[in-house]
């Protein structure tokens, strides 16, 4: 009969334990789900990163756009834009070429029609001579309306 023996070095070797092998799948777990965490709340700051550009982008070209009227056309025709003397807000959700809007689309923006997710709106108001111009474009994300918002000030200095 022939009897194999196992050396003496190998023979004292183990496996892990079972309670070993559960430690190192939940720290393993809890460092991953960690790392998912980050990358997801870093992607989210991202996005909405990229929207305050785009957001900012559109406030800056309406600005850049009052300027010019106030330039070309005078304080007159800008305070004319204002009705009754009252706060008037105008939407602006088109991408094409900016133009005052009708008086029927005078009001708050019903819907984020810019580029299907912004709604962009100007607030003309005048006190003093000084008309003040606010433009805010908003977007939602994960339920809530975030904006960004440009606040300009046009006085009648005689041009």
């Amino acid at each position: 009969m022939i009897q194999l023996t196992v050396p003496k070095q190998y023979s004292k070797r183990r496996g892990f334990s079972l309670i070993e092998v559960i430690v190192f799948v939940s720290v393993l777990s809890v460092a991953l789900i960690s790392l998912i965490a980050s990358v997801s709340y870093s992607s989210l700051l991202l996005i909405n990163a990229q929207h305050k550009v785009v957001a900012t982008r559109y406030n800056e070209e309406v600005a850049e756009w009052l300027k010019y009227q106030r330039e070309y056309y005078g304080y007159a025709a800008l305070e004319g834009h204002i009705v009754g003397g009252n706060p008037t807000t105008y939407c602006f959700n088109s991408s094409l070429e900016l133009v005052w809007p009708e008086l029927v689309n005078i009001g708050a923006c019903p819907d984020f029609a810019l580029e299907n997710f912004y709604k962009r709106e100007l607030r003309l108001s005048v006190e003093a001579s000084e008309i003040t111009a606010q433009i805010v474009t908003s977007w939602q994300t994960l339920g809530q309306e975030k904006e960004v918002q440009i606040v300009s000030k046009y006085n009648d200095y005689g041009l």
